[in-house]
């Protein structure tokens, strides 16, 4: 974690209270939206210090494309990582 704080303080200055990373849907939220769900599951306290992550991912999973997307049933709905993961986490 001491090894990414100061990218994730520079990021959290960056985006702010945007909704995504520069103020409109981008690659790049793709990346974050995703990556701030490990992150989440990964360091639960420290996810408090960098509210942009859960802002971008909940304006993300809020699309309207992403929401039809998960209503499908073929939409991946599984764990986080392998059941034989030593870091397994049930969604």
């Amino acid at each position: 974690m001491e090894k990414y704080r100061a990218k994730l303080e520079q990021l959290n200055k960056f985006v702010g209270e945007k909704k995504f990373v520069l103020g409109y849907l981008t690659l790049a939220d793709f990346i974050v939206a995703e990556d701030a769900h490990y992150f989440e599951r990964l360091y639960p306290e420290e996810i408090k210090e960098y509210p942009f992550l859960r802002n971008i991912r909940e304006s993300f999973n809020s699309l309207p494309e992403i929401v039809s997307y998960y209503e499908q049933e073929s939409a991946f709905k599984g764990r986080f990582f392998p059941i034989y993961a030593a870091l397994s986490v049930e969604q």
